[in-house]
């Protein structure tokens, strides 16, 4: 059974349909994909002081310092986005594998454990087309990629109730961007160029948390966590060439589509840019739960991406230094000798602000919303009480929210995002006392 839930699980981090389509991708690494595991999605996206012996809290590596069950972590999301400008609107449905983890309790105590995984970190995938210029002149812009992290955990209990735990690995993807520019008139020539950025490189963080008993079974955990400034290495391979617009289709909302295209002139260039650098990121969060009961929590994140340099952005794109508030809380209605099932999930709620890492035109690209989300019991119930004899779950968050403006001619984003997760336990590598 292990095996087969390993399968599953690989299974579905690997296929994946299409990205997260959004035009603010095109800038930069992408869109950035949000680090926190199904769970705390639905709890506004906090994370930093979050702690809890079942589920598997990948954005803080000092939750290791308490980890009880050998746990297969995954995450998927399925998105809907309404895109509009000031003068149309385009509805688009995109999906994408979020993280695969496993984790594992390293001494008896329980107080030392180990994780591994991989977790996508941004992605590329938009299509715009600029109006057309004097009956006879347009830009498309392409593009797509994804870029991932590939980690290493592992997290302590230092002492009573102080855990510190660090997170290290391999960053690396690919990133491609189409320009084409593009003459209606018969006898000129369109130009286009294409970039790809193979990225490569070391990313590492540092998370801590304090828990203290302030109460009966009620605690409030104190947690920070810092990713810091990474060196990539970015090779740039550009190509620059000319074309023929041999077809093309005039669609309803009177915008064009080129069909096909003949190109020739191509020219190829490969840089080596050893000083692209991953922006240092800092969060500081409280958790605040009572056991069997309630939870209540707030993040405060920070990014500095003022320095931040593109391969591909336009003059008009800044890199301003991001922020992301959240707060977020659950509740399980009678944990213990539920009358229903029901009763026994856990349910999620919170919501969320973020100043992202884009300014254009002048104008910051915020992200707002809420989310919802519960967690559903997979295993049987002992007698007489909620306590699984090794509990998993099944969770699921959505996610409602809006990014962008529609000043400056900009695109408002607003979405609805499906993310469903599985949580599974189970007691690895104990040694048999009989045979």
């Amino acid at each position: 059974m292990k095996y087969y839930l390993l399968a599953i699980c690989t299974l579905l981090s690997t296929i994946a349909t299409a990205q997260q389509t959004s035009p603010y991708s095109r800038f930069g690494l992408g869109q950035i994909v949000e680090n926190e595991p199904v769970h705390l999605l639905g709890m506004g996206h906090l994370s930093t002081a979050y702690t809890d012996s079942v589920h598997t809290n990948i954005a803080n590596p000092a939750t290791l310092g308490n980890k009880e069950f050998s746990s297969i972590d995954v995450g998927f999301n399925l998105s809907y986005h309404s895109l509009k400008d000031q003068d149309e609107a385009q509805d688009v449905v995109s999906g994408a594998p979020m993280y695969l983890s496993y984790s594992f309790p390293v001494n008896n105590a329980k107080t030392w454990g180990f994780g591994l995984g991989a977790r996508s970190f941004s992605t590329k995938d938009y299509s715009v087309t600029a109006p057309i210029t004097n009956n006879e002149y347009f830009v498309n812009y392409e593009g797509e990629g994804n870029t991932y992290n590939l980690f290493l955990q592992t997290g302590a209990e230092l002492f009573d109730n102080f855990t510190l735990g660090v997170d290290g690995g391999i960053f690396f993807g690919t990133l491609k961007d189409e320009t084409y520019n593009n003459f209606l008139s018969t006898g000129a020539n369109g130009s286009g160029r294409r970039l790809q950025q193979k990225i490569r490189g070391f990313a590492m963080s540092v998370g801590s948390q304090y828990t203290a008993t302030i109460g009966q079974d009620l605690d409030f955990t104190l947690g920070a966590n810092y990713n810091l400034e990474s060196d990539l290495n970015n090779t740039q391979t550009s190509e620059t060439f000319l074309f023929d617009i041999v077809s093309i289709d005039q669609l309803e909302d009177g915008t064009i589509e080129v069909l096909q295209r003949s190109e020739f002139g191509n020219e190829v260039e490969t840089t080596k840019n050893e000083n692209f650098i991953l922006p240092s990121e800092f969060s500081i969060g409280g958790f605040l739960s009572k056991k069997e009961k309630w939870s209540l929590g707030v993040d405060a994140k920070f990014g500095a991406w003022e320095d931040f340099q593109g391969a591909n952005d336009a003059n008009s794109i800044q890199y301003q230094n991001s922020m992301e508030f959240s707060l977020g809380g659950s509740f399980i209605p009678k944990y213990r000798n539920p009358d229903k099932g029901y009763e026994a999930f856990e349910y999620r709620y919170g919501g969320y602000y973020k100043q992202t890492n884009l300014n254009i035109e002048g104008e910051s690209i915020n992200d707002y919303g809420f989310t919802l989300g519960t967690s559903f019991p997979i295993n049987q119930n002992r007698p007489g009480e909620r306590v699984r004899r090794i509990p998993s779950n099944i969770d699921f968050a959505i996610n409602v929210g809006q990014k962008g403006t529609l000043d400056q001619d900009l695109v408002q984003d607003s979405y609805i995002k499906g993310i469903l997760g599985m949580n599974l336990n189970d007691i690895w590598f104990v040694r048999k006392k009989y045979d």
